[in-house]
């Protein structure tokens, strides 16, 4: 196209050096004389070469003349997104990557810096009238200017409020928000701006065939897409992956160990790295998290290349409540993944009820033995608390008259047979959240166990028992396979032995199909533990009694740790404290609430119930990552429960994309990538916007056509050619 097309009449001009050679050949006549015979006559190759030159020469004039014509008319190559209608207001849309990735530190200045300044650039090179729409990616999608804005004066300043959230970024829905305000039959301009750095994992939900891009590609109403990636393809960083505790739930007074998992994505070793553990308790429920804080522990870890290390560090709480347990390590790079914080319940000592089927005779015979030292040996040896449980032991017959109201875990150690009564008030404690225990043993009848407690799948047992292996010693087993993932065996660490008891007589048993699990198995391939839901609680069999009479179980240190996690997975789960950015925060009391407030971290807080009838709070505003803390008036004392939203721990894979991606990417939706080390976006978005002006090249060809004509002009005289 021509921006001066009249220009082209200049065209008519290229004729004149043709019109003046051929009236300058009209000016003479041949004239023959007498004397021309005598003289010598001129060559034939020679006079074709005079009229070659001459030719040549005539057309470089002309090609002159052409040239200055055309480059007056200003011819323009169309750009590859030039606008369909000259008329059309453009709209653009400026995706802002805001996760946490973006606040990786590179040579003295962020990632998100970086890309604030290459915003910055899009606004200067947008064109006069140009309405402008931002997307931030973070915590969650927030779009500034829904309604887009032709100040952009105001955008620019709107930037300096931005700043890096502690949530991940996802393109899919990036691309999905903006298709909605650009992809509008009024919008015929259409420009999209993605600022990012060079991440693999915020692609990994984008699909170029999936509705949140289809739009992209519609040919009646084309977009200008662009990807400016900033910073490096820096991948080193070292991250606190998890925190968890190896015994749930915590006890007051007792020892549980924290488990910290560290990930090193560099590809060197990370030798030594210090971790420090911290607990925020609610001792003053008036002073803010920071002030709380008290250091526990500082042990060291060394994290293999690309691999991820873990860490057990024992830690105690001296009182109950809502506590927070945070790890912390100092890396470069990243800061938000260096810090990982868990919200704790802490319980006061276990009620824990044993119904035994024999208490008679020495202690060292009754059911209720073994199990009662190893859950509360302060008790039972020192007569002092200590214990993780309060243990109560009761007869079968005891039991019926018992108000089993207080109990939080009850086992069945031995049980001759149940009348139904015990069982319908056992079941009802279980569906309401208490943990059973079945421990099965030479007084049990099978047949009334089956009924009571199995019925067909129906009841409390997860199997179905079978009679008992005969005392014969070429029957006996051992343990074989334990579940190590679960629960109840996280106290052992890899490298532990399996116990060599001996399990010299066990019920056989069938797992009730559908929900139930094995958590151990013996060396027969019958199985040990079994465990199943049931309403709001678990029940767990073991199909092997504890004490010595059918195995030497009691007798090996294993038995202690493992009946001490068994009580605890059986106890009621504390209610959930730790949830991801947008789940709701709940807490339900046992009385009215008078008053409620809650916050988060160090912000001011926020009242959050109205009512002095209600007794349970929920807050929904939880897009945020942070420490949140419920400080509740029940029954005149004041109650804090703390609560942490955790960031998702994707964007501390700084991974970038590869080549061979970039290419897939930018083919499928399409897309142009932009790298600001090496291109100004200014003259490239109006060349893509408008088109390529070539002027200045006919400018510089119709230059080197006088050069060259004058130069041949001067060469050829001197070699008498007029």
């Amino acid at each position: 196209m021509w921006l001066n097309p009249f220009m082209l009449a200049g065209l008519g001009g290229a004729v004149v050096p043709l019109l003046l050679h051929l009236l300058s050949r009209a000016r003479y006549r041949e004239v023959q004389w007498g004397a021309m015979m005598f003289l010598a006559g001129v060559d034939a190759r020679q006079s074709q070469s005079t009229r070659t030159r001459q030719w040549i020469l005539l057309g470089l004039r002309m090609l002159l003349v052409g040239l200055l014509a055309m480059a007056l008319a200003r011819p323009v190559v169309r750009g590859r997104w030039a606008m369909t209608s000259g008329s059309a207001s453009p709209t653009a849309v400026i995706v802002l990557d805001c996760s946490y990735s973006m606040g990786c530190m590179e040579g003295g200045r962020s990632r998100f810096e970086r890309a604030r300044d290459a915003v910055r650039q899009i606004l200067w090179a947008l064109e006069k009238g140009t309405e402008v729409s931002v997307i931030l990616l973070g915590d969650e999608l927030t779009v500034l200017y829904p309604q887009p804005t032709t100040n952009l004066q105001n955008v620019a300043r709107d930037l300096d409020g931005i700043s890096v959230s502690s949530g991940s970024a996802n393109f899919a829905e990036a691309l999905a928000a903006a298709g909605r305000i650009l992809d509008q039959p009024s919008r015929l301009g259409r420009e999209l701006y993605l600022v990012t750095d060079r991440q693999a994992e915020s692609w990994r939900h984008v699909d170029p065939k999936a509705a949140h891009a289809a739009w992209l590609r519609n040919p009646q109403r084309p977009t200008r897409f662009y990807v400016i990636p900033v910073g490096g393809e820096e991948s080193d960083n070292v991250s606190i992956e998890s925190v968890r505790l190896i015994d749930e739930p915590a006890i007051r007074g007792q020892s549980t160990e924290v488990e910290i998992r560290l990930r090193n994505y560099a590809a060197a070793l990370r030798p030594a790295m210090d971790v420090t553990v911290s607990v925020l308790s609610p001792a003053d429920a008036t002073r803010r998290p920071a002030e709380e804080n008290k250091r526990v522990k500082t042990a060291t870890v060394t994290i293999p290349a690309r691999s991820s290390a873990s860490m057990r560090i024992p830690i105690s709480f001296a009182q109950a409540g809502s506590h927070v347990v945070s790890a912390e390590i100092k890396a470069a790079g990243l800061e938000v993944d260096n810090h990982y914080d868990l919200a704790v319940e802490v319980i006061e000592p276990i009620e824990l009820l044993i119904v035994s089927g024999d208490e008679s005779g020495p202690p060292q015979s009754r059911e209720s033995y073994f199990l009662k030292l190893a859950l509360s040996p302060y008790q039972s040896v020192l007569k002092k608390p200590g214990d993780m449980a309060h243990v109560t032991v009761k007869t079968a017959e005891e039991t019926a008259a018992l108000d089993m109201s207080k109990y939080q875990v009850i086992v069945l150690a031995n049980i001759p047979a149940l009348n139904r009564g015990i069982e319908r008030a056992i079941e009802q404690k279980v569906y309401e959240g208490t943990g059973l225990i079945l421990c099965p043993g030479n007084l049990t009848r099978v047949e009334n166990f089956n009924e009571l407690l199995y019925r067909d799948g129906g009841g409390l047992s997860p199997a179905k028992l079978m009679p008992a292996v005969p005392p014969d010693p070429s029957r006996a087993t051992t343990l074989l396979g334990l579940e190590l993932q679960h629960p109840v065996f996280r106290f052992r660490r890899g490298a532990d032995p399996r116990p060599e008891a001996v399990v010299a007589r066990y019920f056989p048993a069938s797992p009730r199909p559908g929900d139930a699990r094995v958590l151990a198995t013996l060396s027969s391939g019958d199985p040990f533990l079994v465990e199943a839901p049931c309403g709001r609680g678990k029940v767990l069999l073991l199909t092997s009694p504890v004490d010595v009479n059918w195995n030497t179980l009691p007798l090996y240190p294993f038995f202690l740790p493992f009946t001490q996690s068994l009580v605890r997975y059986a106890a009621p789960s504390p209610p959930p404290r730790n949830v991801m950015p947008g789940e709701p925060l709940t807490a339900v009391f046992d009385e009215p609430i008078e008053r409620a407030e809650i916050s988060r971290n160090d912000e001011r807080p926020i009242p959050v119930v109205s009512s002095g009838r209600t007794v349970q709070v929920r807050y929904t505003e939880t897009q945020h990552p942070g420490i949140y803390r419920l400080l509740a008036k029940v029954g005149g004392k004041n109650r804090v429960l703390h609560f942490v939203v955790q960031p998702p721990r994707q964007e501390s894979d700084l991974t970038p994309l590869s080549d061979e991606n970039w290419r897939r990417l930018s083919t499928e939706l399409p897309f142009v990538r932009l790298d600001l080390e090496s291109q100004v976006i200014g003259p490239i978005l109006a060349g893509d916007r408008h088109g390529q002006e070539l002027w200045f090249v006919l400018l510089a060809a119709a230059i080197l056509a006088a050069a060259a004509e004058l130069a041949l002009t001067r060469l050829w005289s001197a070699g008498g050619v007029s």
